[in-house]
């Protein structure tokens, strides 16, 4: 079965996503999922650095992660006003700070 985490699920049903947007918006619900998938792996790593501390990883952590923000702080103003793209950006830094 196609996976949520390795993007396979997304990929594979691909086609559905123009009967779920709105026209035109097939492309943004796309990254939103793939999004989605991002932040639940890098979920996984964080929580594989605290069990098991590794420099090389930290390092891929922080660096996927600032990555991650990235495209959070580009789908929130995809969809959002700017009021509370801070407050929402902030969730992240426990994580960038523990690593």
């Amino acid at each position: 079965a196609p996976s949520v985490l390795t993007g396979g699920f997304i990929a594979e049903n691909d086609h559905t996503l123009g009967g779920v947007a709105k026209p035109g918006h097939a492309a943004l619900v796309r990254r939103e999922f793939q999004q989605a998938a991002r932040l639940l792996r890098l979920a996984c790593r964080r929580v594989l650095l605290r069990l098991e501390p590794d420099e090389a990883a930290r390092r891929a952590f922080a660096r996927d992660l600032t990555a991650a923000i990235e495209e959070q702080r580009s789908l929130w103003l995809a969809r959002n006003r700017p009021g509370g793209l801070a407050d929402s950006l902030a969730r992240f830094e426990p994580a960038l700070r523990a690593v």
